[in-house]
């Protein structure tokens, strides 16, 4: 019986590559004030999708630019992408599909993202009312940092629920070994794609085949 599913907001309620564009147009608005060009940054950083996280799209993107900038540049860069709020917006159906699994459990976020950011994001898509059961990993600091099980671990805690009855529904690797190391189940069995969010009525089929509804 699950009785907590924790979803992904990057690459789970909307697709990944939205937030590495909204990402890579801060960092390289933050790089062309140093003579780094804007466009041809974006352009090699919208060839290298993945759902790694800003520091490390960042950093391939330098790489694929031959760019050898100062750390605290890069820095600068990497804590800017960190704010990135994408423009896309969750589908009707996305809606639907969290509102039955809340009848029935616990729902909440977690999301190694910006806190600022991700709040941004609950209020502009109106699911504020799942903050209280939601997690970003930089409230618990560098110690929790996925894929280290702290995060799952202490969620588990503040939720009230055993992990063997806790879901994870996870976009990047990362955050779905976290999940795993702490004794979580985590849904879909590979990463999804880049380009589109998580279909969340699968989910919901899934967890209702699971537990044997009718």
């Amino acid at each position: 019986m699950l009785d907590a599913v924790i979803l992904g907001v990057s690459g789970v309620l909307v697709p990944s590559r939205a937030f590495d564009h909204a990402a890579l147009e801060l960092a390289a608005n933050r790089l062309a004030r140093h003579g780094v060009s804007a466009s041809r940054f974006l352009e090699a950083g919208r060839s290298r999708q993945a759902l790694h996280g800003p520091k490390a799209l960042i950093a391939r993107t330098l790489r694929d630019l031959e760019l050898d900038l100062s750390p605290a540049l890069v820095r600068q860069a990497v804590l800017a992408a960190r704010e990135a709020v994408p423009t896309a917006s969750i589908d009707v159906g996305t809606l639907d599909a969290l509102r039955d699994l809340s009848a029935r459990r616990i729902v909440g976020f977690f999301d190694c993202g910006s806190p600022a950011a991700l709040d941004a994001c609950l209020a502009r898509w109106g699911l504020r009312g799942f903050r209280p059961s939601s997690l970003w990993a930089q409230e618990l600091g560098a110690a929790a940092s996925p894929p280290r099980a702290l995060p799952f671990r202490w969620m588990s805690r503040r939720l009230g629920v055993p992990a063997p009855h806790c879901l994870h529904v996870a976009g990047a690797r990362e955050s779905r070994e976290s999940a795993r190391r702490a004794g979580w189940s985590v849904w879909p069995s590979r990463p999804p794609s880049e380009t589109a969010p998580v279909d969340l009525w699968q989910l919901v089929d899934w967890i209702d085949r699971a537990e044997g509804a009718p």
